[in-house]
């Protein structure tokens, strides 16, 4: 519960401080720590599980660890994090007055706009918000699927626990890389709904690969492509949930909450298609996979046509030389 706020908070800040075309790369950059804690956790819950203490058990330490890293950060965390760019401390003037410029022009809000109760019924009424966050859940059940699959599926070619848990990094490493250079990969295809169909199409070949035969090594080439694709895609989908739904405080608000629900939601659908009884193929966790990826991919089509109708409709309602908002597809 401590924990849900924080990527929401951090989501709406950064869409205060940096333009719609910039925004979706910075928050691809934030999400990079999820595949990178995935690489590190692997290989260092292995060497946490060889330590022998008299009184602290080996799965204490991973708690210990993680606990004080956590208090650590959050200790400089809060002297150094900004709520918006009027009030920012390492920000000299002439920056400030830069910033709030373009956001201005690009018809999108700062961070100290108030956020009305009124507002924010309003955004939540919006079907199109809603859709929007199928392709989030996708995304994020198949980076789900990485971390509960991975140990398990690599400890079938013979390995220890201990070892299969630190070559359980390989899916997460590939969904790192392909993370780091999401932002050119959205630019290359030249918008956030192609990107992200593409990646979700990753995915779900990776999970009809992992559903359709048993043999270990295809399965291992399966599950780096869900990584890849998982990862990928929320490298792409929160970015532009914020992106999109910029044009007040109230939106990118909401926006920013719904992302994390909905991917925090990815969760409880895992643990309850997964199950023991299915070993070793998974039938029942991969066929919802593969529905879901599906689903988030007709979430991108249908959100791009509704933006593309809904931005003509504003081009030809708004005066003669008026900068109006516009959605970012």
């Amino acid at each position: 519960m401590s924990e849900c706020g924080f990527t929401a908070g951090i989501l709406l800040i950064l869409s205060f401080f940096y333009p719609k075309h910039k925004l979706t790369t910075r928050v691809g950059l934030f999400y990079l720590s999820s595949p990178l804690a995935n690489v590190i956790s692997g290989p260092l819950a292995s060497a946490l599980s060889q330590i022998n203490h008299p009184t602290i058990k080996r799965w204490q330490w991973v708690f210990i660890l993680e606990g004080v890293i956590t208090v650590c950060v959050s200790i400089l965390g809060y002297f150094i994090l900004q709520d918006h760019p009027e009030k920012c401390k390492f920000l000299n003037p002439e920056e400030r007055e830069f910033i709030q410029k373009y956001k201005q022009r690009e018809g999108t809000l700062g961070g100290s706009q108030k956020l009305a109760a009124r507002d924010v019924f309003k955004v939540l009424g919006d079907w199109q918000v809603w859709v929007m966050m199928g392709a989030t859940f996708a995304a994020c059940e198949a980076c789900g699927s990485v971390s509960v699959f991975a140990p398990e599926l690599i400890n079938e070619l013979g390995f220890t626990a201990a070892q299969a848990q630190a070559m359980s990094a390989l899916p997460s490493a590939c969904g790192a890389i392909a993370m780091v250079f999401i932002g050119r990969f959205v630019r290359m295809c030249g918008s956030h709904w192609l990107a992200g169909t593409s990646a979700l199409a990753t995915a779900l070949v990776g999970s009809v690969m992992m559903i359709s035969t048993l043999n270990v090594p295809v399965r291992i080439i399966g599950l780096c492509l869900t990584g890849t694709g998982g990862f990928a895609g929320l490298g792409i989908f929160p970015g532009w949930n914020i992106t999109a739904n910029s044009q007040s405080v109230a939106a990118s608000a909401v926006a920013s909450g719904l992302t994390v629900f909905f991917g925090a939601s990815s969760g409880f659908v895992l643990s309850n298609v997964f199950i023991n009884s299915d070993a070793p193929r998974f039938a029942i966790g991969h066929s919802v996979n593969i529905g879901i990826m599906a689903l988030g991919i007709a979430s991108c089509v249908v959100t791009r046509v509704s933006m593309g109708r809904r931005n003509r409709k504003m081009r030809e309602s708004q005066f003669e030389g008026e900068k109006a908002f516009q959605f970012e597809y």
